[in-house]
């Protein structure tokens, strides 16, 4: 039956060759299942030579039978050919009646999920988890084996560190000596690890020709070995000394024929020469004669080739692993990388990784293989990133220059975190929140998460708990003592001080006169202010010194602050004294005047005492230094400002707090300052050293009312939270395009927004300082924003009030405290945005360009574009921030720009939140920081003349650490201007017939403050010869935009002289006493005081 064998073979090859190809045609996507495939195939191809050697052999009929067949069939009976075969066959099944009948094309088919397809188990036990299906190595038995070679064990390294040197047979990489390898236990140390490399390969790679390599390595290893060129393996050098004997015995150490014994060592076979022992077995040696030279040869020789013999194998198993783990380089660094990356992980995480990998494989197993395939399309190309930088917003990797910028490659560690190493600022900060640190802080005992951020030490994180801890029980002791009283409104208050207050003939005299407002009127001075002075005499006067607690107790009912639980009266006049000495008073002996209680410290006391006086007050509002204090203080923009350290800082909730934490500051005459976003570049702009700093960030309402035309904003937000509230409902104001500046000091100073040409600067929008005063002896209150004035009075600022609405548009912090505004809304959906950036051998035409788009900008309100020249990471460019406020991917007004050849752009359509996002990343936080800001008429040979000169002064210094000097312009066209008069007007002093302008911006970033110095006169004399070039071409404008001033610059000198005079008189109206003059001197003043 030759020829029935011949034609099964034919189809089984047909019926294989058609199983590879359905294979073939099949792309898993997972590992798994790929391997699956692959020894699938591999299996098929080895049944294939199998069957084609069977098939060959009948070919070639060696014994003729094919041929008989043959010769049967064509001349005898066909039929009793067939019917003799057939009897065989059924003989055949009657002796083996249950014989399995293999259906091989149901075997060889590739079958879809659902019909039966068997799971890949074989694939499953081929592996362990550690290799996660051939993606890694699993060498930590074979480290377990070196770390116990002798040699090694005084040598203990890591499964990381095995990991880089497995490989690695020579000094200084591998401590053990040539003679220690002859041992068997190293000898089956490298053999178990080319055969588990060997086995690696075979397992992961079925289908390439491994045999053929191995081979090569082989005949390398011959090669070598016949030149002695295997390293570690070369002529041994003699060491300095009488020659040994040839080695016997084990072959491993020095032999003593005399002694008939083998030393491991040759100082100890040198020193023994001498000894008495082998003194003796030399001389019964010789007294026994010579050994013959035959002998001795033979010894001599077999041991040497036994030795070689031993030393080859050692040698070519070494050098089969070097071999091995370069073919696998890429899979030992993968599994380095996930080496470092599990030693961060817990058990439970390591798990969990493991069965969602089988999980997420028995998934696309289950999967029909055409499922997704189109919508997976997109994500199948692969990107480029062989530094492995983080991934921007369109999952492309950001430039190195900005990688390097945020500080992504400097490390971070964090103890609490298992040393754990964070890389980039933003990233450790941001793990603060994370739940490995809470986790950390959690098994430390540590509870309250909050107040330990930026503490990474386990020593540090644990003195600060238990200090806490001790605190907060000896508040509890002291509080459990006072008997608690609560009123009809609901404050809570220890006993005495309750039945004082409900005590009719305490109140008539002190609280009348303050409800007539009989007290501000005659002395001049806030109510509040005056009572707290007052009072306190008063009360001692009277030698209820019990009632001083009373004074606290209104100014709770007047700020609707609640008062601690643990506050209790003093019980005698000493113990009064003691409580007001701690709070940073003294008694100075004139019981008659209101300066009996004067500041202990006459530089700083007045402001610690109204530090401890706010305290009580707004208790969970006011932070002395620690550790929630330095966070506050990091979320300083620039590090001048960060540096500038407060008495303390006060975060007031409402513009009610606010009024009581001014009035308190103003009464102790302690200096202050206000901070909105804190995005200003110079120290004391909003903080003030040894003052008092109201940081406004807890004003963050945001509400629009139903219409969509005005949106009421706290003073505390940043232009992000408001651009996210609005986003969703397609809405917009006119606000920052660095997203992370705070909204009012960016408002008070001008504002220049991507919608200015349609809708004006940031000022114009607002079309209500809205406030609440005091009037009628309560407190009323509209919907809108608040501005506290320099009264303690939280007045309406509207066009009813037209010289101060007029002041505040532009005016910056020198009429008062605005704690609310309400912003012009309207609508905007999606917009074009982006940077793009190009080689500074381009300026000449962007500067052309951008001169005829300054002068053509009118006529398209819907553009901008930011023109700016920086140094970045040893590279000069030129980087173009392009805005167009519709969905329009290529406006005919960015044409001439759009045709220049850019190196990266990230131009995209997109929402108003995402491209404000995009240009924060270019000012990050924690740097030195200076602006300054200069305005020139709109000419091309004005930007090339100042480009020229910065190019000029900041090339000498571009090697400062840290440094990144920008040139910015940014344009005020004639339509603009224009808009600056709606409502009334603003304080800027820009006419029609001076446009159009370019603002130009001067930004330099440093990190190390002993340059501050070279940064800040090299900044001076470009602007200063810039100004000279400009009025030597008859184009400089004496206005300089506020938002980009240095400290000094004269910013209301430049709204001419009628608008700064009328600003001035604004001020003494509603500031007589110069207080936002004298007692907050952060920021650009008016000078009249």
């Amino acid at each position: 039956m030759l020829l029935e064998d011949q034609r099964f073979i034919h189809e089984d090859l047909e019926r294989l060759e058609q199983g590879i190809s359905d294979r073939v045609l099949d792309d898993p996507r997972h590992i798994r299942d790929r391997l699956n495939r692959d020894h699938q195939i591999s299996g098929f191809l080895d049944r294939i030579q199998q069957q084609s050697k069977r098939l060959l052999d009948i070919y070639n009929d060696t014994e003729g039978l094919r041929a008989k067949e043959i010769q049967s069939i064509s001349t005898g009976d066909p039929f009793d050919e067939f019917y003799k075969q057939l009897n065989e066959i059924k003989d055949f099944h009657r002796r083996y009646p249950n014989e399995p009948v293999e259906n091989l094309e149901r075997a060889y088919k590739r079958k879809a999920p659902g019909e039966g397809e068997s799971a890949t188990a074989e694939i499953d036990n081929l592996f362990t988890g550690e290799e996660a299906y051939g993606r890694f190595l699993d060498l930590t038995t074979l480290h377990e084996d070196y770390l116990n070679l002798p040699g090694v064990q005084s040598r203990r390294i890591t499964y990381l560190q095995y990991l880089n040197i497995f490989d690695q047979f020579t000094p200084p990489h591998c401590p053990i000596k040539r003679p220690e390898k002859s041992t068997d236990q190293y000898f089956s140390y490298v053999g178990r690890l080319a055969d588990y490399l060997e086995g690696f390969l075979r397992r992961t790679r079925p289908l390439d020709d491994l045999d053929k390599i191995f081979a090569s390595f082989g005949s390398d290893f011959d090669r070598a070995w016949q030149a002695k060129e295997v390293p570690g393996w070369g002529e041994e050098t003699q060491a300095v000394g009488p020659a040994a004997p040839v080695t016997e015995g084990t072959g491993e150490g020095t032999w003593c024929p005399a002694c008939a014994k083998e030393f491991k060592n040759d100082n100890v076979y040198k020193s023994h020469l001498s000894g008495k022992k082998h003194v003796k077995a030399a001389e019964s040696r010789a007294a026994q004669g010579p050994i013959s030279n035959g002998s001795a040869n033979r010894q001599v020789h077999g041991t040497s080739a036994a030795k070689d013999l031993k030393e080859r194998a050692i040698a070519e198993r070494e050098y089969r692993i070097r071999k091995l783990a370069s073919t696998m380089e890429t899979v030992r660094s993968d599994t380095r990388v996930n080496v470092e990356r599990k030693q961060g992980m817990t058990e439970r995480e390591r798990q969990q990784e493991l069965d969602a990998l089988f999980a997420d494989s028995v998934d696309t197993s289950l999967r029909p293989s055409g499922a997704d395939d189109e919508s997976d399309s997109s994500g199948d190309e692969k990107i480029y990133n062989p530094l492995k930088l983080p991934l921007a917003w369109d999952g492309k990797p950001i430039p190195y220059w900005l990688y390097k910028l945020h500080g992504l490659g400097v490390e971070f560690p964090c103890e609490i975190c298992g040393n754990f190493v964070y890389m980039g600022r933003r990233a450790f900060d941001k793990h603060f929140n994370e739940a490995r640190h809470i986790y950390g802080l959690k098994c430390l005992g540590i509870t309250n998460t909050t107040l330990f951020r930026e503490i990474t030490g386990i020593e540090d994180a644990l003195k600060l708990w238990d200090k806490m801890t001790r605190d907060k029980k000896k508040e509890k002791s002291g509080g459990d003592n006072v008997v608690q009283m609560e009123d009809a409104e609901g404050n809570v208050m220890p006993e005495k001080v309750y039945y004082d207050y409900e005590c009719p003939y305490v109140w008539p005299g002190l609280v009348t006169p303050l409800h007539r407002g009989y007290l501000s009127s005659r002395f001049g001075l806030p109510s509040l202010s005056f009572y707290l002075a007052s009072t306190t005499i008063m009360l001692y006067r009277a030698a209820l010194v019990s009632q001083v607690y009373l004074l606290i107790v209104f100014i709770a009912k007047f700020t609707a602050v609640a008062l601690p639980e643990n506050f209790a009266p003093p019980n005698n006049v000493d113990e009064f004294y003691d409580q007001l000495s701690r709070l940073g008073f003294a008694k100075d002996g004139n019981a008659d005047d209101q300066s009996r209680f004067t500041a202990v410290d006459p530089e700083h006391g007045n402001c610690r005492t109204s530090c401890t006086l706010l305290a009580n007050l707004l208790q969970n509002a006011t932070f002395f230094p620690g550790p929630v204090y330095q966070q506050q203080q990091s979320e300083y923009w620039s590090s001048q400002q960060a540096e500038t350290l407060p008495a303390c800082r006060i975060l007031p909730s409402s513009a009610r707090e606010v009024a009581v934490t001014y009035l308190v500051t103003v009464f102790f005459k302690c200096k202050f300052a206000v901070k909105g976003g804190g995005h200003a570049s110079f120290g004391g702009a909003s903080s003030i050293e040894e003052g008092v700093t109201i940081d406004l960030q807890r004003l963050n309402t945001i509400r629009v009312n139903s219409e969509g035309t005005v949106t009421q904003v706290g003073t505390g937000n940043r232009w992000i939270d408001v651009y996210q509230y609005l986003t969703p409902k397609n809405l917009a104001v006119v606000g920052g395009r660095n997203s992370d500046i705070g909204v009012s000091g960016f408002t008070l100073g001008g504002g220049i927004s991507y919608f200015s040409e349609r809708y004006g600067w940031a000022c114009d929008g607002v079309e209500n300082y809205e406030v609440r005063h005091c009037r009628n002896n309560h407190v009323q209150m509209t919907e809108h924003s608040q501005v506290v004035l320099a009264n303690g009075h939280i007045v309406n600022v509207n066009l009813k009030n037209p010289d101060l609405y007029w002041a505040l548009r532009g005016g910056s912090n020198n009429f008062g405290i605005v704690t609310r505004m309400d912003l012009a809304t309207f609508p905007q959906g999606q917009m074009l945005g982006g940077n793009s950036v190009y080689p500074l051998t381009a300026n000449a035409s962007i500067i052309a360009a951008y001169q005829r788009f300054v002068a053509d900008l009118p006529s398209d309100p819907d553009a901008a574009i930011i023109v700016a020249f920086a140094y970045l990471e040893g590279n000069w460019i030129a980087n173009n921030v392009y805005a167009y406020a519709k969905p329009v991917t290529k406006p005919p007004i960015f044409e001439e720009f759009f045709a220049m050849q850019n190196l990266s752009s990230t131009l995209r359509i997109a929402n108003l939140t995402n491209i404000t996002a995009e240009l924060t990343t270019y000012s990050p936080t924690g740097f030195r920081q200076t602006y300054r800001s200069v305005t020139f008429k709109n000419n091309a040979e004005i930007q090339r003349l100042v480009f020229d000169i910065f190019f000029e002064e900041m090339d000498p210094i571009k090697d400062l650490t840290g440094i990144v000097p920008a040139l910015a312009m940014q344009p005020i066209s004639k339509s603009v201007i224009a808009l600056f008069s709606k409502n009334g007007g603003n304080a800027l002093g820009l006419a029609d017939e001076e446009g159009p302008l370019l603002i130009i911006q001067l930004a330099v970033q440093w990190s190390n403050s002993a340059d501050d110095s070279t940064v800040y006169s090299t900044t001076q004399r470009v602007i200063e010869r810039s100004v000279a070039a400009a009025k030597s071409l008859g184009v400089d404008n004496k206005y300089i935009y506020q938002n980009y001033a240095a400290k000094g610059q004269e910013v209301f000198a430049g709204y001419g002289e009628t608008n700064q005079r009328r600003l001035i008189e604004i001020s003494k109206r509603y500031d007589p006493k110069g207080v936002f003059q004298k007692l907050q001197p952060g920021y650009f003043k008016l000078g009249r005081f």
